[in-house]
């Protein structure tokens, strides 16, 4: 009769991972003697206990857990030395240093395009291929639609820096 010396040979030689082998061993299967599992007992149980094996075979066993646990803590660790070395920054120092380009990035975009000249504006247009419209035109529109846009981006972006980082 062909005996396996462990769960873990037996398990390799029958396929079921060690968790099966043990609720088989739980439910009163035959198959265990001493440390030993007696190979054709135990795939003879299966056959008759179907219902039991279903429920758990795609269940990770407890190695697999074991692993899992052990990976979320060596990441949560990694975290943790991340803000320690300075390789990721604190919440509060993140939404610092969102406020500080608030107040230098947006003002600058809003005095380039309040100063902008109908001579550079013609410029930009024939260095991009544009032609046949007046650049007074062209900077009057820049001027009202991009300042409304460059506020509205702006309140956007200060919204942004106040909202939790989830």
């Amino acid at each position: 009769m062909k005996t396996a010396n462990s769960l873990s040979q037996a398990s390799a030689l029958t396929g079921y991972p060690v968790h099966v082998l043990k609720l088989a061993r739980q439910h009163g299967c035959k198959a265990f003697r001493g440390g030993r599992v007696v190979l054709p007992v135990f795939r003879k149980w299966v056959a008759d206990n179907p219902h039991l094996i279903e429920s758990v075979k795609d269940l990770p066993s407890k190695e697999e857990m074991d692993i899992k646990l052990k990976q979320a803590r060596l990441a949560e660790q990694e975290m943790i030395n991340g803000k320690l070395d300075g390789s990721l920054i604190s919440r509060a120092d993140h939404e610092r240093a969102l406020a500080g380009i608030a107040r230098t990035f947006w003002p600058r975009i809003r005095a380039q395009v309040e100063q902008a000249t109908p001579e550079e504006a013609e410029k930009q247009l024939r260095d991009i291929g544009v032609t046949g419209e007046p650049a007074e035109a062209v900077v009057k529109a820049l001027r009202e639609h991009g300042i409304a846009f460059i506020d509205e981006c702006e309140a956007d972006f200060a919204r942004m820096a106040e909202e939790p980082i989830e």
